[in-house]
């Protein structure tokens, strides 16, 4: 055989001889691992896989696989016990879950994964009940928040319509009239309330009311009396000195810059007003008057203050003394609703 020849053959005896070299060690450290290794079940919320691990105990297996438990979790076996050949390791986190009955919350921890078993371990019947999730729905490790609102039976009366029985799942009473198609308004009285929660077995009655405005076209402000004694008078006997003049305050200037439906919705019975006669209107018997705090005859003179006038249609005459709701300077006091005039005997 020639040189180059042997070197060729010298080489692939070398080769082979690596190979093999190379499976043996191989094939040891197979042997190796699997002695000194376990087989073990890793149970993780559920999902099951197949590991091998060198760990001595069940906290072992877990650390070197980063799984991270708390306390409240539930571990099988413990986190101290020995790993056996074959062992099950099953890890169940535990979730809060906050659950809201009508209104009113209650945590619960679980290890639930859906939401049909978390009811299902409350002990919960939520038939007929408005869900805020779907029972299939799943938990997160994170949690949820579960709102349920439970059908209630009330009675429902509607203005003059018959008192009728009606069962919904809603919170409010709003809730319920907009469930059975009764619209309302402001003006409308509810009882309870359209904010207040429903409760089982509530008596709910919407009473119909409209809103009649009547408008008034001007206010008299009747005169003051004002009395002083005469010792040279006969006993019981009463005469009128100087009959007083009523005083008119137009609807439209009772509340300046703003107009007004009734008398009613800016004064009361009683109410003192300070007012500044701006006419005088001899032939009716009536003083115009206007505000003092009035920004319309705000530092005008008597001729001006003539022909702002006091809203009356009335024809106008010559004023602008100041007073308050007479001409003689007496103080102006709306009377409200018995609009009698007051005379001396």
């Amino acid at each position: 055989m020639s040189p180059a020849l042997t070197r060729i053959a010298s080489s692939k005896t070398l080769f082979t001889g690596l190979i093999a070299t190379v499976v043996i060690s191989l094939a040891g450290t197979t042997a190796a691992y699997l002695t000194l290794t376990k087989p073990v079940t890793l149970i993780i919320d559920g999902q099951s896989r197949q590991i091998r691990t060198m760990g001595d105990t069940v906290g072992e297996v877990l650390d070197a696989r980063s799984v991270k438990t708390h306390e409240r979790d539930e571990i099988t076996p413990s986190l101290d016990s020995p790993v056996t050949s074959d062992l099950q390791i099953a890890v169940n986190y535990l979730r809060p879950v906050t659950i809201e009955v009508d209104g009113l919350p209650q945590t619960h921890w679980t290890t639930a994964r859906q939401v049909s078993d978390v009811l299902d371990q409350a002990d919960l019947d939520t038939r007929g009940s408005q869900l805020s999730v779907s029972r299939g729905a799943s938990i997160e490790r994170s949690g949820m928040t579960l709102s349920i609102t439970t059908p209630k039976t009330v009675k429902l009366k509607v203005a003059n319509q018959p008192m009728v029985s009606i069962t919904a799942a809603v919170e409010t009473v709003a809730d319920l009239l907009d469930e059975a198609g009764v619209a309302f308004d402001a003006d409308d009285l509810v009882t309870p309330s359209a904010e207040a929660a429903l409760q089982d077995g509530q008596k709910v009655i919407v009473t119909k009311r409209a809103t009649v405005t009547k408008t008034v076209a001007d206010e008299v402000i009747p005169s003051p009396i004002k009395r002083r004694e005469d010792p040279n008078a006969d006993i019981g006997t009463k005469r009128t000195l100087v009959k007083g003049t009523d005083g008119l305050l137009h609807i439209s200037a009772v509340k300046p810059g703003e107009r007004v439906e009734t008398v009613e919705d800016v004064l009361s019975q009683g109410d003192e007003l300070d007012v500044t006669v701006v006419e005088v209107d001899r032939e009716r018997g009536r003083i115009g008057l206007r505000r003092s705090d009035d920004p319309a005859i705000a530092g005008k003179s008597k001729e001006e203050l003539a022909s702002v006038g006091s809203g009356d249609r009335g024809p106008r005459r010559g004023g602008g003394d100041r007073g308050r709701g007479r001409d003689r300077g007496g103080r102006g006091e709306r009377r409200g609703g018995d609009r009698e005039r007051r005379r001396r005997d």
